[in-house]
């Protein structure tokens, strides 16, 4: 049983080690894990292993993305503090319920906003799902070793909740129809690659004063991208859209492309888990 001390302490510490560099993938490394275990019975007296402290951060995790899924494209709502959620009509209630009805446990307790920030800082960053993904301190990584992953009871490899295990493919129609796809994604690829590189050096010969090349500082950038509505609208977006911007070749493309296609651009990296 968790109480709500021990789930804003579970969450500071994660949010300590994914500031330390910890979390390589989806989930936390042998170090990682380690740490968290020992700060958090430091500070409780409760003895947990990896098993239950990687559950739940997997509940939490799934908790906070079909929280996110329900306010997704709203703004301005508020908190109810006597119901302990979120302050809005029947109406409003009911017409959500029907896009994310598994979202209904939420009408009479939602998550606090304290501890919705916490969970936007655990898992916003988290890019891509499954197998790779990329996190602010991670670029382009692999899959966890065998051995960072944790095992169920039945001996089971517990994958993270936002991904759905690999599924062998034994069979030579599937190598052809996986191969077929693998190629259909490379050619969309290289559409959008080759659309951002011409934009880049539109931009290069158009820009006035010439400029070095971080030429657009990150403050910049940030102040554009809070202009668009549709990004301060989604806030799980808009965690992964700060993140990607660091990068000032990814800086670069979003200042450089077209009003309204930078943000298509940036919706697409952060839908394929790039």
């Amino acid at each position: 049983m968790w109480d709500n001390s021990d789930v804003f302490l579970f969450c500071d510490i994660c949010i300590k080690e994914i500031e330390r560099g910890n979390r390589p993938t989806t989930h936390f490394s042998k170090e990682g894990w380690a740490n968290i275990a020992k700060k958090f019975e430091e500070s409780t007296g409760k003895k947990y292993d990896k098993v239950q402290f990687k559950n739940k951060w997997d509940h939490l995790k799934k908790e906070w993305k079909l929280w996110t899924e329900l306010k997704r494209g709203e703004t301005g709502l508020g908190w109810n503090t006597s119901r302990k959620t979120i302050d809005a009509s029947d109406e409003w209630w009911d017409e959500r319920l029907k896009v994310v009805p598994a979202a209904k446990k939420f009408r009479y307790s939602g998550i606090q906003p304290e501890l919705e920030e916490k969970l936007n800082m655990m898992f916003s960053s988290v890019v891509a799902t499954g197998h790779h993904a990329c996190t602010p301190h991670s670029r382009n990584v692999g899959p966890e070793s065998t051995g960072d992953r944790a095992l169920s009871d039945g001996g089971q490899e517990d994958v993270d909740v936002s991904g759905v295990p690999p599924v062998p493919e034994n069979t030579a129609t599937s190598e052809v129809g996986h191969r077929r796809r693998k190629g259909q994604k490379k050619d969309i690829t290289a559409v959008l690659e080759d659309m951002a590189e011409s934009s880049r050096t539109m931009c290069r010969f158009m820009q006035e004063p010439p400029k070095s090349n971080s030429s657009f500082p990150i403050a910049q950038a940030l102040e554009k991208l809070g202009t668009y509505h549709e990004v301060q609208s989604d806030k799980a977006f808009h965690f992964f859209a700060i993140t990607y911007l660091m990068d000032k070749n990814h800086r670069e493309t979003f200042m450089c492309l077209p009003e309204g296609l930078n943000v298509e651009w940036l919706r697409s990296r952060y839908t394929s888990g790039v």
